[in-house]
């Protein structure tokens, strides 16, 4: 089967999102952001170092890493300057509908559950209301940002 009608595998395709956002982040100068074009650039190494480890890891389990990774990604970034967030959302957002648009529509699928039924129940979608957390803070979106925060507040207290 020649390459280009090879079908991409969701890690084939999480990896070319991460390597467009590392470019995308080029040139911006923040040293967190640089650390995070880094990880960006050397996910595909990462991910040949997980296949190959004894026992090596599913695909399915690399995927899921990945995917959260892309969640935490602003998360990772609290305390850059806020024009340099706004500009890591604007990539991450570029890189993952280029590459991945299949994550965004099932996260915000997720995240409209979790709005309906007003509370957060686990780590992961804690993870995803934070992203969407980020993303309204960079859109200045205060109405959203309210409500994310009461969520976050809530699943934060059940936790102490």
């Amino acid at each position: 089967m020649p390459a280009e009608t090879k079908r991409l595998t969701k890690v084939d395709r999480l990896v070319a999102a991460y390597e467009r956002l590392g470019k995308e982040l080029t040139g911006i100068p923040d040293q967190r952001v640089q650390r995070l074009r880094s990880i960006c650039l050397g996910v595909r190494s990462f991910v040949a170092g997980a296949k190959s480890k004894n026992p090596s890891l599913r695909s399915s389990q690399i995927a899921a890493g990945l995917e959260q990774g892309l969640r935490e990604t602003l998360t990772d970034l609290a305390g850059t300057d806020k024009q340099w967030r706004t500009r890591v959302v604007q990539a991450s957002r570029l890189a993952v509908t280029a590459h991945y648009p299949d994550f965004l529509a099932k996260d915000a699928e997720k995240f409209e559950k979790i709005r309906a039924r007003g509370r957060i129940r686990t780590e992961a979608e804690f993870y995803l209301v934070r992203h969407q957390v980020d993303a309204a803070e960079g859109a200045g979106n205060q109405a959203l940002l309210g409500e994310l925060y009461g969520l976050i507040e809530a699943y934060e207290i059940k936790g102490a």
